[in-house]
């Protein structure tokens, strides 16, 4: 009965879990250290380079998520403990040919139970509605800039 109990325990865990995620609009992805995907969960479509589900167990990171490309020195910073996390704002992403979605990117070292590094948490969360009003912002000030030229 107690295994019972605590397999109900795990899926409800996980079930919330899902639940969170989705309705933050996140998902997050764990590698190892040579940057391989061993766990996913959330809105995966958002890790996708073009917005549609693509992942696989075992992909490279950087097939995954491309704008890491050139960043691999702050991942292997990450992955040494010399570096506590790594952010990207405002990534954007063509999830279809009319719509485009923001990302905000985060990097976080995962540590095992006597603290050595195992690979590096990721997450990539919708900021798409702030995203949108802050350009909305930008673009107004910009008019007013050049309006106030004439």
């Amino acid at each position: 009965m107690e295994n019972r109990d605590e397999s109900f325990e795990g899926e409800r865990v996980d079930s919330v879990l899902s639940l969170i995620l989705q309705g933050l609009k996140i998902a997050y992805a764990i590698t190892d250290r040579e940057l391989k995907v061993v766990e996913a969960n959330g809105e995966l479509g958002l890790m996708c380079s073009d917005g549609r589900m693509k992942f696989q167990p075992g992909q490279s990171l950087l097939d995954l998520i491309p704008e890491l490309i050139g960043n691999e020195e702050v991942l292997t910073e990450l992955l040494a403990g010399e570096r506590g996390s790594y952010e990207l704002s405002h990534v954007n992403r063509d999830m279809t040919a009319e719509q485009v979605c923001y990302l905000a990117l985060k990097i976080v070292p995962v540590r095992d139970r006597i603290g050595r590094i195992t690979g590096l948490l990721h997450l990539a969360q919708d900021v798409t509605d702030t995203s949108s009003v802050f350009q909305q912002l930008v673009q107004q000030r910009n008019e007013e800039h050049l309006w106030r030229k004439l």
